[in-house]
């Protein structure tokens, strides 16, 4: 039983480095045609937009009125 869990286990190894391999084969072609959406350069202008002071509203005081029923 021991040569055949040695031979599992050296299968189950050779079968990662080759899924590891293909990974990195994947990565490499792929890696290529990624295309950024941001434009290497000058196309981006950030605008700091400083809000401008707002008047002062006054603020109407709640006052309690009776209601009628009519």
């Amino acid at each position: 039983m021991e040569e055949r869990t040695k031979t599992i286990a050296a299968i189950a190894i050779l079968v990662g480095i080759a899924a590891l391999i293909l990974i990195i084969i994947g990565v490499v072609v792929t890696g290529k045609k990624v295309v950024s959406p941001i434009p290497d350069e000058g196309a981006i202008k950030i605008i700091f937009i400083t809000p401008a002071p707002s008047p002062t509203v006054p603020t109407a005081t709640a006052t309690a009125t009776p209601k009628t029923n009519r």
